[in-house]
C-alpha cells in the first residue's frame, strides 16, 4: 500500500537472501543471482543480459560485491507491487513458500552440487 513490504514477505526475502548468498559476503554476486532466477522459475530461466544491467543501474548494487539485502528487497518489492504479483507468488512457490509466505518443502534443486549442499544447510 505505501511502499513498504509486509513482516512476513521481508521474512521470507530476508531467508532467500541468506539461502542464496552461497559465498556469505552479505551480497549476491552474478552467479548466485542466476541460481536465485533459475531456481524461481519453473522453466529454469536465468536473467539475461538486459535483466541484469537493470538490476545493476537500478537496485542497491555494490562493484565488485553485488546486490544488496536493500537492494534483493527492491527487486522484489517492484515486481510485486509492478502489477506482476502473480509471477512474485509463483517464483515463491518455486521457491518452497506457501500462500501464507511459510517454508513447505525444500525448493527446487541446483545443479550445482556446492551450492546446493549449502542450500540444505539452511
Amino acid at each position: 500500500e505505501n511502499g513498504d513490504c509486509a513482516p512476513a514477505f521481508k521474512r521470507v526475502l530476508l531467508e532467500l537472501f541468506q539461502r542464496f548468498d552461497a559465498d556469505g559476503d552479505k551480497h549476491l554476486n552474478r552467479d548466485e543471482l542466476l541460481v536465485f532466477s533459475r531456481t524461481a522459475n519453473e522453466d529454469g530461466r536465468e536473467f539475461d543480459e538486459d535483466e541484469f544491467e537493470q538490476i545493476v543501474d537500478n537496485f542497491d548494487w555494490r562493484d565488485g560485491k553485488g546486490l544488496t539485502l536493500r537492494g534483493f528487497q527492491q527487486l522484489m518489492h517492484t515486481q510485486t507491487s509492478g502489477g506482476r504479483e502473480e509471477d512474485t507468488w509463483t517464483d515463491l512457490t518455486h521457491l518452497g513458500y506457501d500462500g501464507q509466505l511459510q517454508r513447505v518443502e525444500k525448493a527446487k534443486t541446483t545443479k550445482h552440487s556446492e551450492l546446493q549442499e549449502k542450500l540444505d544447510v539452511l
